[in-house]
C-alpha cells in the first residue's frame, strides 16, 4: 500500500527565507506546503505580466494565447506533372501560406513512374531557397517521409515548392507529390 511522505525543507540562513504555500490535504499529513514560484501577478511576487498578444519590445512578459490543435487540421496539398530525362526541373505542388498564418511542414509523400530526385523550396519573395531533398530509387519508386516535428516553417506570404527532375529515362513519365503540413496563426 503506497505512503504519503513529504520532504521537510530547510527554512534558510541569514535571513534566507523559502516562500510557501500551505496546501490542505485529504489525508495524511494535511497540512502540507510547497515552495511557491508566481510567474505573473501585481505585487512583489510577479516575475512578469501576463499579455494575450505578441511582445512589442524587450519587455518581460508571459505570452499566452490559444494554439489551435493542429492534429485534426492537417493541410494536404497534391499536384502532379509528366517529365521525360531532358526536361529541367519541373514545379510539382505549390502552397502560398495564407496571410496572417505560418505553415509548418510535418510530411512529404512524392512518387513516380522512374528515378528522379524530389526538392522543396521557399521562396520568401527573394528567390528560391532550397530546404530539403529527397531521390527515389528504381527498387522503391516512393519518397514518404513524416514527422510529429514540422520539418520547416514558411511565413505567411511565403511560397513552398516541390520540384522533380526526372534522371533516368528519355520517355516522359508522371512524378506526384503531396506537401503535407498545417498552419497556425501568426
Amino acid at each position: 500500500m503506497a505512503q504519503n511522505k513529504f520532504t521537510q525543507l530547510n527554512i534558510g540562513y541569514d535571513g534566507n527565507f523559502m516562500d510557501e504555500t500551505g496546501i490542505t490535504y485529504p489525508n495524511g499529513p494535511t497540512d502540507r506546503r510547497r515552495a511557491r514560484v508566481v510567474i505573473a501577478g501585481n505585487d512583489i511576487d510577479k516575475l512578469a505580466d501576463v499579455v494575450n498578444t505578441q511582445l512589442t519590445g524587450t519587455e518581460y512578459a508571459l505570452p499566452v494565447r490559444v494554439i489551435t490543435q493542429w492534429q485534426t487540421a492537417l493541410l494536404y496539398e497534391f499536384g502532379y506533372t509528366s517529365l521525360a530525362n531532358s526536361d529541367p526541373e519541373t514545379d510539382v505542388v505549390t502552397y502560398v501560406v495564407p496571410s496572417g498564418q505560418s505553415f509548418y511542414m510535418t510530411g512529404l509523400n512524392c512518387s513516380a513512374d522512374s528515378v528522379g530526385i524530389f526538392r522543396v523550396y521557399i521562396d520568401s519573395g527573394s528567390g528560391n531557397q532550397q530546404v530539403l531533398q529527397f531521390r527515389n530509387n528504381i527498387t522503391n519508386l516512393n519518397v514518404v517521409v513524416s514527422s510529429s516535428m514540422p520539418m520547416f516553417m514558411a511565413n505567411d506570404g511565403d511560397t513552398v515548392t516541390v520540384t522533380a527532375t526526372n534522371t533516368t529515362t528519355p520517355a516522359s513519365n508522371s512524378f506526384e507529390a503531396t506537401l503535407i503540413g498545417y498552419t497556425q496563426p501568426v
